[in-house]
């Protein structure tokens, strides 16, 4: 499960911090991913530290959320995915985590505020 928590942000705005070494530790992700992307989708939460390979994007509409996701996972370029509160449809759910497990992708649905001791979708193949 990802670690998170709270700080303020330069503009006084509230968001969440994700500290990647402590995923990658509570994951058994010891040794270093390297040459591909971690991608963070999300509006309230950011990396804690600045990353070489990792990526944040805004939330898109949820209309568009899922074609985002294919989109950089079938790119070949992506290691792991993170996404805030990620809802998808069955379907898209089930092909989703098809797309992960065929490009070797760890998908991760991050939630705030909430405890979820399963929140890793699919992975980790590090």
């Amino acid at each position: 499960m990802a670690l998170l928590h709270s700080t303020e942000s330069h503009v006084g705005s509230s968001f969440t911090e994700l500290n990647f070494n402590n995923f990658k530790s509570v994951n058994g992700l010891h040794h270093s991913i390297k040459q591909k992307w971690m991608y963070l989708i999300s509006n309230r939460i950011a990396f804690s530290e600045k990353l070489n390979g990792a990526i944040r994007l805004f939330m898109p509409e949820n209309d568009a959320l899922y074609d985002w996701m294919a989109k950089i996972v079938n790119g070949g370029q992506c290691s792991i995915l993170f996404v805030e509160d990620l809802n998808l449809d069955d379907f898209r759910t089930l092909r989703i985590r098809q797309l992960c497990e065929q490009h070797n992708v760890t998908l991760v649905n991050l939630t705030v505020g909430e405890a979820l001791p399963e929140n890793l979708v699919v992975g980790p193949w590090h």
